[in-house]
C-alpha cells in the first residue's frame, strides 16, 4: 500500500474516546444550539487515560479480568496459527481450537489480539505482549503476496474479518509496540481496497456482504494512530450514512433511504456501526457525526433497551416496543451479551469524551454489571455466554458457540474496564466507573496518583483518595448516574459541601489536594420496578441502582403476586452485601450478576408466565422456535400437574425426539413430515398429580426420508383447563420453513 504523506502526529491517548419526538428522544439538531456543545480543538471535552498508568485494584471486575485474560493467554499460539500456516502452505504445528474458528465463520483472531494487546496496556503483565507479538508475527508469516490472510480459503463474512483484524494489528503497535504489526497492516489493507477482494455492494441493513458498515471505526483509529490518509479516505468508503442521516436528521430509521420499510436491524452490529460516528468526529470535529451519535444513542436507550441495558432480543432491533416486548415470553435470546456489551462499552466511550456529558457513561456502567461483566467464564473449549436470558419464566446462564464472535468480543469488553473508570480534562480528573482502581497522571503541573475507595455498589459511597499532587488547584469529582435515587452528597476530608451536579452532570471539589486528601460522594440506591409496556403492569424488571436485581428459584415469584407488591416487601437481607429477603415469604433476591452457571433466576416478573424449558446444548432460537442439530441437546421442563402438551413444527429435514419423563424413556416423537412448516402437538398425560420432569433429547436419529436428524419445540405447556400462557402460535412463512430447515439439517450460523 502507497502511503500517502502523513498529518501532524496525533498522540496515542486521543486515539480511544470514549420518528424519535414522538418516542419522546430528545434530538440533538445542527445549527447554534449544536455547536454550543462543539468540543475543543482536538475535539475531546474529555479523554480517557487509554489504559496508561491506570490498573484496577482488587474487586469481582478485576478478578474477571484476569480470568479472562489468563484464558486466552493459556491457549498455545501455535493453536490460534494453526489454519493461518496450513492456508499459506506453512509447518503447522498444534491443534485445531474448532467451533466457528476452525470453521472461518466471523474468525475472531483479530478481537483475540486486540483483547490480548489491552490486558496488556491494563495490567503490565509482559507474558501478554509477548504472546501478542508471537500472534502477530505468526500472522504476518501468513499473509500471501496478494495480502490474502484469512484464516482458510472460504471466509464467511470477509469484511466483518478484514476489521477486526484492523483492530487487532492496530491495538498490537499501539500497547505493546509490535513492529510486525503496522506493515501486517498496510498488506491486509492493500487487498482490501480493491474492490475485486472486498465487495462494494454496501447495502442498506447489511445484505450478502455483511456488516461492511462497521469498518469505518477502526480504519479511522489507523489514520489517527499513523497520520496516514489512506486509512481516513477507506474509511469514509465505508460510512453508514444511509442509516447515520436518518439519526441526524431525527427520522424513523426503521426505513430505507427509498422509503421502504425495514422489519428488523441486527442489533449488535448497528449499534457497533455507530462507534464510526465517533471515531469520524475524532478525525474530523465535523458537528455531523456527533449529533447523529447523540440522536442514535437517544433512541435506542428508550425504544430498544431492557432495564439491564442489554437489547436486542433475537440479536434483533425491531420497530415497535411491542414487539419487543413479546419476545420476553419463549426463550433466552435476549442480548448478544459480549458483542452487544463491546458495542455499548464504545459508544459510551465515545459519548463521554466528545461532550463531556456524564449521563453517557450510565450505558457503560450497565454493561459492567449486567452485561459482560455479568456473564460467566468461558469453557475450556472457548464457548462463553452468547445470550443472556431475560424471560418471567426464568432463566440460567449457560455458554454455546465454541469461538464465536462473542468469544473474541468478550476479551475486548472485558480489558475495556480499566479504560472507563477515569476521565481527565484540564486540570480534572473524574471518575466515570466506580471500580477500585489507581491512577498515575504525569501531567505538567506535576505527578498526580489518586485511587478508588469503595464496595460499591454493595454501598453507595464512592472515595477518591490522593496519595500525590501538584501544588496547584485541580478538580476531582465524580459522574453523578441517572439511576440515583435522592440527593447525592459530596464531602471532602470528611466534611460536608453544598455541591450540586453540575451542567453536565459531574459533582466536583477543586482546591489544591495533598496526600491524604480524599473526596468522596454518596449515590442513594433504591430498589425500582421497571415496566417493559408502560401501559401494563407486567412484565416488569427489578433494578437497585445499576444493577439488576433477579429473584432466586425455580418457581414464578410473582404467581400469587404483582411485581410492584413484591418489590415492595423485598428487604434488604444484610447490609455487608447486596441481597434481598420478601417479607413473609421465603423468596430472595440478589443481583443478576452474583448469579453462577446453570442457577436458576427470574429477572422480569409476570404472574402469567408460562413454563420454563432449559436449553442444553447448542440450540439455535428464532422468535418462534428452538432448533438443534446435535445429538444429545436436550430441553427440560418442570412442572406441577398430570401432564404436558409439546408443540412443534414438521419438516422434511427433521430427526426424532426422545421424551424422558421424571428420569424413564416414555415415547419418541418423529418430527418429519413434509407438510414443512405445520404446527403439530404431542401430549404427555396421565400423569400422577405433583411435580414432574420432562425431557426432550435429540436422538441423533431420523426417519429414513428425513434430510436431518435436527429436532425443535415452539413451546411446552401444561395439560388441561390449568393451562398457563401459551406462546402464540401461527404456521411458518417460506423463509422461515427455510431458516427452520436448514438449522435443522445443521447448516449457517447461530
Amino acid at each position: 500500500m502507497a502511503r500517502s504523506a502523513p498529518t501532524p502526529t496525533v498522540s496515542r491517548r486521543q486515539l480511544l474516546a470514549g420518528t424519535m419526538g414522538a418516542l419522546g428522544v430528545h434530538v440533538v439538531t445542527s445549527g447554534p444550539a449544536a455547536a454550543s456543545t462543539s468540543a475543543t480543538a482536538d475535539h475531546a471535552a474529555l479523554e480517557t487515560f487509554d489504559y496508561a498508568g491506570v490498573r484496577l485494584l482488587p474487586s469481582r471486575w478485576k478478578a474477571q479480568q484476569d480470568e479472562v485474560a489468563d484464558d486466552f493467554a493459556r491457549v498455545p499460539s501455535d493453536n490460534y496459527l494453526r489454519g493461518f500456516r496450513i492456508r499459506a502452505g506453512l509447518p503447522a504445528p498444534g491443534e485445531e481450537l474448532g467451533g466457528w474458528y476452525s470453521d472461518d465463520i466471523f474468525h475472531n483472531f483479530g478481537q483475540i489480539v486486540s483483547g490480548l494487546a489491552r490486558f496488556h496496556a491494563g495490567s503490565g503483565r509482559t507474558d501478554l505482549a509477548e504472546k501478542v507479538a508471537e500472534l502477530v508475527t505468526g500472522f504476518a508469516e501468513c499473509i500471501e503476496p496478494d495480502g490474502y490472510f484469512f484464516y482458510t480459503r472460504h471466509p464467511n463474512s470477509p469484511h466483518y474479518v478484514y476489521e477486526k483484524v484492523v483492530c487487532g494489528l492496530l491495538d498490537a503497535w499501539l500497547y505493546c509496540g509490535v513492529t510486525d504489526a503496522l506493515p501486517a497492516l498496510e498488506r491486509v489493507t492493500a487487498w482490501a481496497l480493491d474492490p475485486a477482494h472486498l465487495g462494494r455492494v454496501r447495502e442498506h441493513g447489511g445484505g450478502w456482504e455483511g456488516e461492511w458498515y462497521t469498518l469505518s471505526e477502526n480504519l479511522y483509529r489507523a489514520y489517527l494512530a499513523t497520520g496516514d490518509t489512506t486509512y481516513r479516505d477507506f474509511a469514509q468508503v465505508w460510512e453508514y450514512r444511509s442509516l447515520w442521516d436518518r439519526f441526524y436528521a431525527g427520522e424513523d430509521y426503521f426505513q430505507t433511504p427509498d422509503g421502504q420499510p425495514v422489519a428488523a436491524y441486527h442489533a449488535y452490529s448497528h449499534v457497533n456501526s455507530l462507534s464510526g460516528l465517533g471515531a469520524g468526529y475524532r478525525v474530523t470535529g465535523d458537528e455531523y457525526y456527533l449529533t447523529a451519535l447523540r440522536n442514535a444513542y437517544d433512541v435506542i436507550r428508550v425504544t430498544q433497551c431492557w432495564a439491564t441495558g442489554g437489547y436486542g432480543p433475537f440479536e434483533q432491533l425491531l420497530p415497535e416496543r411491542a414487539a419487543i416486548a413479546a419476545t420476553l415470553e419463549p426463550w433466552h435470546n435476549h442480548f448478544e451479551t459480549q458483542c452487544g456489551s463491546w458495542a455499548a462499552l464504545k459508544v459510551s466511550k465515545y459519548l463521554v469524551t466528545a461532550t463531556g456529558e456524564a449521563r453517557y457513561g450510565d450505558w457503560a456502567e450497565q454493561m459492567l454489571y449486567n452485561g459482560v461483566g455479568a456473564s460467566i467464564g468461558m469453557s475450556p473449549d472457548g464457548r462463553v455466554q452468547y445470550y443472556s436470558a431475560y424471560s418471567p419464566r426464568g432463566g440460567r446462564k449457560v455458554n454455546s458457540a465454541p469461538w464465536s464472535c462473542c468469544t473474541g468480543t468478550r476479551s475486548q469488553g472485558v480489558a475495556d474496564y480499566t479504560d472507563q473508570v477515569f476521565l481527565r480534562g484540564d486540570r480534572k480528573l473524574l471518575v466515570n466507573l466506580f471500580l477500585p482502581a489507581r491512577v498515575e497522571w504525569p501531567t505538567d503541573e506535576g505527578l498526580l496518583v489518586a485511587r478508588v475507595v469503595t464496595r460499591f455498589p454493595t454501598e453507595d459511597r464512592v472515595r477518591l483518595v490522593v496519595d500525590a499532587a501538584p501544588h496547584v488547584p485541580f478538580t476531582l469529582g465524580f459522574r453523578v448516574p441517572g439511576w440515583v435515587a435522592g440527593r447525592p452528597r459530596l464531602t471532602v476530608n470528611g466534611r460536608g459541601s453544598k455541591a450540586a451536579p453540575d451542567a453536565h452532570g459531574w459533582m466536583t471539589a477543586t482546591r489544591t489536594w495533598r496526600p491524604g486528601d480524599e473526596v468522596a460522594v454518596d449515590l442513594p440506591m433504591a430498589l425500582r420496578v421497571h415496566r417493559v409496556l408502560e401501559d401494563q403492569a407486567a412484565p416488569a424488571a427489578v433494578t437497585y441502582g445499576p444493577v439488576s436485581v433477579a429473584y432466586a428459584g425455580t418457581r414464578n415469584p410473582v404467581a400469587d403476586m404483582g411485581p410492584e407488591q413484591l418489590v415492595a416487601r423485598s428487604r434488604r437481607h444484610r447490609q455487608d452485601e447486596l441481597s434481598w429477603q420478601v417479607a413473609g415469604t421465603s423468596l430472595k433476591a440478589r443481583p443478576y450478576f452474583a448469579f453462577g452457571p446453570g442457577e436458576r433466576y427470574f429477572l422480569h416478573l409476570d404472574p402469567d408466565a408460562g413454563l420454563y424449558i432449559g436449553l442444553d446444548g447448542d440450540w439455535g432460537s428464532l422468535p418462534f422456535v428452538s432448533v438443534t442439530s446435535y445429538p444429545g441437546d436436550t430441553a427440560t421442563c418442570e412442572f406441577e400437574g398430570t401432564g404436558v402438551r409439546v408443540a412443534w413444527f414438521e419438516l422434511d429435514s427433521a430427526g426424532i425426539v426422545e421424551v424422558d419423563v421424571d428420569g424413564e424413556p416414555a415415547l419418541e416423537i418423529d418430527q418429519y413430515g413434509p407438510a414443512n412448516g405445520t404446527i403439530r402437538e404431542t401430549a404427555v398425560t396421565d400423569l400422577p398429580r405433583g411435580r414432574h420432569t420432562v425431557v426432550l433429547r435429540n436422538s441423533g436419529r431420523k426417519n429414513p426420508l428425513s434430510t436431518g436428524i435436527g429436532i425443535n419445540v415452539i413451546d411446552i405447556t401444561l395439560d388441561g383447563p390449568a393451562e398457563t400462557k401459551a406462546r402464540s402460535r401461527r404456521a411458518l412463512t417460506a423463509a422461515e420453513q427455510a431458516t427452520v430447515r436448514a438449522l435443522a439439517r445443521g447448516e449457517g450460523v447461530r
